[in-house]
Protein backbone atom coordinates (compact mmCIF):
# COMPACT_ATOMS: atom_id res chain seq x y z
CA UNK A 1 0.00 0.00 0.00
CA UNK A 2 1.05 3.65 -0.45
CA UNK A 3 2.25 6.05 2.30
CA UNK A 4 -0.39 7.94 3.80
CA UNK A 5 -1.42 11.25 2.20
CA UNK A 6 -0.50 9.12 -1.71
CA UNK A 7 -2.85 7.08 -3.72
CA UNK A 8 -1.41 4.41 -6.24
CA UNK A 9 -3.95 3.29 -8.59
CA UNK A 10 -2.88 0.84 -11.21
CA UNK A 11 -5.25 0.29 -14.64
CA UNK A 12 -4.40 -2.70 -16.70
CA UNK A 13 -5.79 -1.94 -20.14
CA UNK A 14 -5.03 -2.11 -23.63
CA UNK A 15 -7.98 0.07 -24.64
CA UNK A 16 -6.73 3.63 -24.94
CA UNK A 17 -10.43 5.17 -25.03
CA UNK A 18 -11.10 3.60 -21.94
CA UNK A 19 -7.53 4.78 -20.21
CA UNK A 20 -8.02 8.26 -21.86
CA UNK A 21 -11.76 8.54 -19.77
CA UNK A 22 -10.60 6.86 -16.93
CA UNK A 23 -7.46 9.15 -16.46
CA UNK A 24 -9.90 12.04 -17.39
CA UNK A 25 -12.39 11.34 -14.24
CA UNK A 26 -9.69 10.82 -11.96
CA UNK A 27 -7.53 13.74 -12.95
CA UNK A 28 -10.00 16.29 -10.90
CA UNK A 29 -9.48 14.29 -7.69
CA UNK A 30 -5.44 14.64 -8.45
CA UNK A 31 -5.54 10.27 -8.33
CA UNK A 32 -2.48 9.84 -10.16
CA UNK A 33 -3.32 6.45 -12.52
CA UNK A 34 -0.09 4.43 -13.71
CA UNK A 35 -1.56 2.11 -16.74
CA UNK A 36 -0.14 -0.82 -18.14
CA UNK A 37 -0.97 -2.73 -20.87
CA UNK A 38 -1.14 -6.20 -20.02
CA UNK A 39 -1.32 -8.91 -16.49
CA UNK A 40 2.58 -9.13 -16.33
CA UNK A 41 2.92 -5.80 -15.75
CA UNK A 42 -0.02 -5.66 -13.80
CA UNK A 43 1.31 -8.29 -11.14
CA UNK A 44 4.88 -6.70 -11.93
CA UNK A 45 3.81 -3.34 -10.33
CA UNK A 46 3.03 -4.98 -6.74
CA UNK A 47 6.73 -5.77 -6.69
CA UNK A 48 6.91 -1.62 -5.36
CA UNK A 49 4.64 -2.21 -2.50
CA UNK A 50 0.96 -3.09 -3.61
CA UNK A 51 -1.38 -0.17 -5.21
CA UNK A 52 -4.23 1.44 -2.78
CA UNK A 53 -6.75 0.23 -6.01
CA UNK A 54 -6.40 -1.66 -9.01
CA UNK A 55 -8.46 -1.25 -12.22
CA UNK A 56 -8.89 -4.56 -14.13
CA UNK A 57 -10.25 -4.78 -17.79
CA UNK A 58 -10.96 -8.14 -18.29
CA UNK A 59 -9.78 -7.93 -22.15
CA UNK A 60 -6.23 -8.11 -21.89
CA UNK A 61 -3.80 -9.07 -24.76
CA UNK A 62 -1.90 -11.66 -22.70
CA UNK A 63 -4.60 -13.04 -20.52
CA UNK A 64 -8.06 -12.70 -19.63
CA UNK A 65 -9.17 -10.55 -16.88
CA UNK A 66 -11.05 -13.37 -15.14
CA UNK A 67 -7.58 -15.59 -15.17
CA UNK A 68 -5.85 -12.34 -13.36
CA UNK A 69 -8.47 -11.71 -11.41
CA UNK A 70 -7.44 -14.44 -8.53
CA UNK A 71 -3.19 -13.94 -9.11
CA UNK A 72 -4.27 -10.30 -7.93
CA UNK A 73 -5.73 -11.34 -5.11
CA UNK A 74 -3.32 -13.94 -3.92
CA UNK A 75 -0.88 -11.55 -3.92
CA UNK A 76 -2.14 -9.22 -1.69
CA UNK A 77 -6.32 -9.90 -1.15
CA UNK A 78 -6.74 -6.20 0.95
CA UNK A 79 -6.49 -4.29 -2.74
CA UNK A 80 -9.63 -3.79 -4.01
CA UNK A 81 -10.23 -4.59 -7.56
CA UNK A 82 -12.66 -2.94 -9.88
CA UNK A 83 -13.32 -4.65 -13.17
CA UNK A 84 -14.19 -3.17 -16.42
CA UNK A 85 -15.98 -5.31 -18.73
CA UNK A 86 -17.20 -5.29 -22.62
CA UNK A 87 -20.84 -5.90 -21.93
CA UNK A 88 -20.32 -9.25 -21.04
CA UNK A 89 -23.01 -12.14 -19.83
CA UNK A 90 -24.15 -11.78 -16.16
CA UNK A 91 -22.13 -15.09 -15.17
CA UNK A 92 -18.96 -12.85 -15.79
CA UNK A 93 -20.48 -10.39 -13.56
CA UNK A 94 -21.11 -13.05 -11.06
CA UNK A 95 -17.61 -14.67 -11.51
CA UNK A 96 -15.58 -11.25 -11.00
CA UNK A 97 -17.23 -10.78 -7.99
CA UNK A 98 -16.38 -14.15 -6.61
CA UNK A 99 -13.14 -14.25 -7.61
CA UNK A 100 -12.64 -11.26 -5.09
CA UNK A 101 -14.07 -8.10 -7.47
CA UNK A 102 -15.42 -5.30 -5.36
CA UNK A 103 -17.16 -3.93 -8.18
CA UNK A 104 -17.70 -4.66 -11.68
CA UNK A 105 -18.79 -2.37 -14.32
CA UNK A 106 -20.00 -2.20 -18.44
CA UNK A 107 -18.23 -0.14 -21.24
CA UNK A 108 -18.83 1.94 -22.13
CA UNK A 109 -17.75 3.62 -19.12
CA UNK A 110 -19.23 6.34 -17.01
CA UNK A 111 -16.81 9.03 -15.27
CA UNK A 112 -19.27 9.54 -12.73
CA UNK A 113 -19.62 6.19 -11.34
CA UNK A 114 -15.76 4.98 -12.65
CA UNK A 115 -14.89 8.26 -9.78
CA UNK A 116 -17.53 6.94 -7.19
CA UNK A 117 -16.04 3.73 -7.63
CA UNK A 118 -12.88 4.33 -6.82
CA UNK A 119 -13.48 7.00 -3.94
CA UNK A 120 -15.44 3.92 -2.48
CA UNK A 121 -12.72 1.27 -2.94
CA UNK A 122 -10.32 4.00 -1.38
CA UNK A 123 -12.61 4.64 1.85
CA UNK A 124 -12.39 1.22 2.12
CA UNK A 125 -8.82 1.15 2.07
CA UNK A 126 -8.80 3.97 4.21
CA UNK A 127 -11.18 2.62 6.63
CA UNK A 128 -9.17 -0.73 7.34
CA UNK A 129 -6.18 1.55 7.90
CA UNK A 130 -7.27 3.45 10.53
CA UNK A 131 -8.77 0.40 12.47
CA UNK A 132 -5.15 -1.40 11.99
CA UNK A 133 -3.41 1.86 13.71
CA UNK A 134 -6.34 1.74 16.45
CA UNK A 135 -6.04 -1.58 16.98
CA UNK A 136 -2.04 -0.91 17.48
CA UNK A 137 -2.42 2.24 19.19
CA UNK A 138 -5.36 1.13 21.47
CA UNK A 139 -3.21 -2.62 22.00
CA UNK A 140 -0.56 -0.50 23.07
CA UNK A 141 -1.96 2.09 25.62
CA UNK A 142 -4.09 -0.92 27.17
CA UNK A 143 -0.65 -3.08 27.42
CA UNK A 144 1.03 -0.35 29.32
CA UNK A 145 -2.14 0.81 31.68
CA UNK A 146 -2.61 -2.89 32.87
CA UNK A 147 1.21 -2.87 33.74
CA UNK A 148 0.93 0.58 35.47
CA UNK A 149 -2.14 -1.00 37.49
CA UNK A 150 -0.65 -4.23 38.56
CA UNK A 151 2.75 -2.59 39.70
CA UNK A 152 0.75 0.11 41.41
CA UNK A 153 -0.78 -3.01 42.72
CA UNK A 154 2.13 -5.05 44.15
CA UNK A 155 3.39 -4.34 47.26
CA UNK A 156 5.32 -5.96 49.93
CA UNK A 157 2.93 -8.60 51.32
CA UNK A 158 -0.24 -7.81 49.64
CA UNK A 159 -2.53 -5.73 47.59
CA UNK A 160 -3.85 -2.34 48.33
CA UNK A 161 -6.95 -2.64 45.56
CA UNK A 162 -9.13 -2.31 48.88
CA UNK A 163 -7.89 1.21 49.31
CA UNK A 164 -8.22 2.07 45.63
CA UNK A 165 -11.39 0.83 45.59
CA UNK A 166 -12.52 2.52 48.84
CA UNK A 167 -13.11 -0.53 50.73
CA UNK A 168 -11.96 -2.48 53.66
CA UNK A 169 -9.50 -4.94 53.27
CA UNK A 170 -10.49 -8.98 53.01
Amino acid sequence: MSQPGTVRIVYASSDPESVALVRSALQPEQWPLEVVADGDRCVSKFEKGAPDVVLLDLDLPDIAGLDLLPQITAIDRSVPVIVFAGSGPMEQAVAAMRLGAVNYMNKPLDAGKVVAAVRNALQGVWQKREVERLEAETGRLAKVRIDEVLSDLAVSGGSDLHIKVGRRPL
